[in-house]
């Protein structure tokens, strides 16, 4: 495969705008400026696009393109810098890439509420609209702050996450994924949104039972998001107006690609 072809080099561009992204969210700032990364797979292969360990200045806020590496689902490296070898928990991208077809972009960090609701055992409920598609009919929580560096270790986390979109690693972090990594960073904001309201919401309410969106207000919500644009009056103007349908995820992610975009 030529992986200096324009649409790799395009999609390594993505990875690094994703990690910057988690960068400026605050999701890796301050001392967890170096932890964390994204990655994605290159469509139709097993080829994974990913950010390394190993650069001059390793900060998920200075990375580009051409620091990104290519690395198979062994993880060996095919492509990148001189020097840049793959992270330390390279499995946990490559084991769930292996058993999840469906997955296009995987993303890690330290989120604080996560962690926090983790370590404390809260589960996390929906109390915002944000996040909500991702936990509203539970998260999983893999019970150990272990670094995952081995196939047995990234087996037990994509066996905990199943075919859910996001997990959390108690006391260590969040994975999330999706279709690609646009939407992996996004389901990773809105996670960590989710549980900065969960835990306002336990701090304030000492966790009273009733304090969430009820059920079936949450899957309301989520059963109507993909469908609002066949409203009567939206699909009537967007058939007048031109209009180009984006999903919200990918609303999101244009607007942080355009906070991070380089002068």
């Amino acid at each position: 495969m030529n992986f200096d072809s324009p649409e790799v080099k395009e999609l390594k561009e993505k990875v690094a705008t994703a990690n910057r992204i988690l960068a400026y969210s605050g999701l890796a700032s301050g001392p967890t400026a170096y932890l964390g990364h994204a990655s994605s797979r290159i469509p139709n292969t097993d080829y994974i696009i990913m950010k390394g360990r190993g650069y001059n200045v390793d900060s998920l806020a200075k990375m580009h393109g051409s620091d990104m590496i290519v690395l198979d689902l062994e993880a060996n490296v095919l492509d990148g810098p001189r020097g840049v070898i793959p992270q330390n928990e390279v499995k946990m991208h490559t084991r769930i890439y292996r058993v999840r077809k469906d997955v296009g972009g995987i993303t890690h960090v330290h989120p604080r509420f996560a962690i926090i609701l983790s370590i404390l055992g809260k589960k996390m409920v929906p109390v915002c609209n944000e996040g909500l598609a991702l936990i509203h009919a539970g998260i999983p929580v893999y019970p150990n702050n272990e670094l995952i560096c081995t196939d047995e270790q990234g087996d037990r986390v994509a066996k905990k996450m199943g075919s859910k979109n996001a997990i959390l690693l108690r006391g260590h972090g969040a994975v999330t994924a999706g279709s690609g990594v646009e939407e992996a960073t996004i389901n990773m904001i809105n996670l960590e949104e989710q549980a900065r309201m969960n835990y306002y919401t336990y701090l304030l309410g000492r966790g009273v039972a009733g304090a969430r969106i009820p059920a079936g207000q949450a899957k309301a919500y989520t059963d109507f998001v993909p469908v609002m644009s066949d409203l009567p009056v939206l699909k009537k103007a967007a058939a007048e107006r031109g209009h180009r349908k984006l999903p919200l995820g990918m609303i999101q992610w244009n607007g942080w690609a355009e906070a991070v975009r380089e002068a």
